[in-house]
């Protein structure tokens, strides 16, 4: 695997910094822009591989020899991924956060420092896992419910079983708009996935089953498809379950019924024949 450079100059957005590369192995390059603190920031280069290494191990291939991961102090405020098949961030996988503090956070109640880079690194799942481009199913869960999924069973998996009970108790009380008003996402979709289908591994078996049998890069799942290759990942019937988190008008079961025609699954959730 070749060494990542030592600094890199950025040229997307507002940002223009050159950062520096501060840590580097196997799994993740960690940069820092010239405002951050050594000694206030070197739990992340800990995080910061622990995260890469989970996210390889549980969710598979994303065509990228690391992750990348770009950290600002004072600027840039948030975060943004890019991804392997974009030329805009130099053609790598890349987390790029900012925020004014970065000192090691507590696990007793939620801190943006853990779960800034753990939400960005899921898009990075969802838009590049077995070679894909873009997240089929983003127009449906949009910008963080499927990422929800994922810090929970990240923080839990790894051993963060304090921190991960919070973001339980943090995501099931949420509710949403979409696709209908109340939705209530984590507590009665994904915890439900998690708890009855083998924890992170169901959303594992999803992503396998899209890399199977989707044959698009830039195209959306419908609801019907959704629920379809949902149900394949996890080997039972999920309309019932989907009909009670988000309702089913006469549409969907339209696409239900188009996707069981259209795809059928020859292999088990595992991947095997």
């Amino acid at each position: 695997m070749s060494l990542p450079p030592s600094t890199w100059q950025e040229h997307w957005f507002e940002h223009n910094q050159l950062v520096k590369l501060k840590y580097y192995d196997d799994f993740v390059a960690v940069y820092f822009d010239d405002d951050m603190r050594e000694a206030e920031s070197f739990w992340l280069y800990q995080y910061m591989s622990t995260l890469a290494q989970y996210t390889k191990s549980h969710y598979g291939d994303f065509r990228s020899d690391r992750l990348y991961a770009i950290f600002h102090k004072g600027k840039y405020g948030g975060g943004h991924p890019s991804y392997y098949y974009d030329g805009s961030h130099d053609f790598r996988n890349v987390i790029d956060c900012g925020s004014d503090n970065w000192q090691a956070p507590s696990t007793s109640s939620p801190s943006w420092q853990f779960d800034g880079p753990s939400h960005e690194v899921a898009h990075i799942i969802e838009s590049t896992v077995h070679g894909k481009h873009n997240s089929p199913c983003f127009g449906l869960w949009n910008d963080s419910k499927w990422a929800e999924f994922f810090q929970y069973g990240f923080y839990k998996d790894i051993g963060m079983t304090t921190y991960a009970q919070t973001k339980y108790n943090e995501f099931m009380s949420k509710s949403d708009d979409y696709p209908r008003p109340g939705t209530q996402w984590f507590r009665k979709w994904f915890s439900i996935l998690y708890s009855t289908y083998g924890g992170s591994k169901c959303m594992r078996e999803f992503y396998h089953m899209i890399h199977q049998y989707w044959p698009y890069q830039n195209k959306s799942m419908n609801w019907g498809e959704l629920i379809h290759f949902m149900s394949a990942a996890v080997g039972t019937d999920l309309k019932f379950p989907a009909q009670a988190a988000f309702g089913w008008p006469s549409e969907w079961e339209d696409q239900y019924q188009q996707a069981m025609l259209v795809y059928k699954f020859t292999t088990t959730p595992d991947g095997s024949t």
